[in-house]
């Protein structure tokens, strides 16, 4: 059974495509991360985004979700630690919606995430990505889904973090696919084995390499 949930999003605006969509679905190709991950691409939407991850979270009874969205113009990966309940009223979704307020009248102005904040940061760093914390995730679909996240009622739902990569050469950005991939990569790897440790019986690490105190062997 997973215990963590990646997501990607679908192409939005002017890009013809999303690197964080690409990432993940090589991601789910990847061996090391069989049957111990899920795996969504989400809707540009504010509806259905919050929407899709809610249910995936429900369905896979996953403890952590990491989620990737793409700041176009950016040249560091962003590890974003908060989410807000307002939104920009001139960005409209894929469906053509502005919203103003993400749907949760009566939450706070600004929930804030966890632990998994600076074990993603710390997995980036280890592969020299151009990493920083920040504490603005903007105002659309990426803020609105990673509020939906952290306030969803699940157990752990806090445990959760999103990260903003920037473009990639094949949508006029400058570093190869791969490249924000191998980040990808490093994240998801690095709060897995945070995940992981927190089970009882504890399991594996990423790629077969046993936790500290770890007795399963396999």
């Amino acid at each position: 059974m997973p215990v963590l949930l990646v997501t990607g999003f679908e192409a939005f605006g002017d890009h013809p495509a999303n690197p964080t969509a690409d990432g993940v679905r090589a991601l789910a190709r990847d061996p090391a991360f069989e049957s111990r991950v899920a795996f969504a691409i989400l809707p540009v939407t504010f509806a259905g985004a919050p929407a899709v991850l809610r249910a995936r979270m429900r369905r896979e009874r996953v403890i952590a979700c990491v989620m990737f969205g793409l700041a176009a113009g950016e040249r560091d990966v962003r590890v974003e630690y908060a989410a807000y309940s307002e939104g920009d009223p001139s960005l409209v979704d894929n469906s053509g919606l502005v919203r103003k307020a993400v749907e949760q009248p009566h939450g706070p102005v600004r929930v804030v995430a966890g632990a998994l904040v600076e074990i993603a940061e710390e997995a980036l760093r280890r592969v020299s990505a151009p990493v920083r914390i920040s504490g603005d995730p903007g105002r659309y679909v990426c803020n609105a889904t990673y509020y939906a996240a952290l306030q969803a009622n699940a157990p752990r739902s806090s445990s959760a973090v999103f990260v903003h990569v920037p473009a990639t050469r094949s949508i006029g950005g400058e570093f190869e696919d791969d490249v924000v991939q191998r980040w990808m990569r490093a994240v998801v790897a690095g709060v897995l084995a945070d995940v992981e440790a927190t089970v009882d019986p504890p399991l594996r690490a990423i790629d077969g390499v046993p936790l500290s105190g770890s007795n399963t062997g396999t």
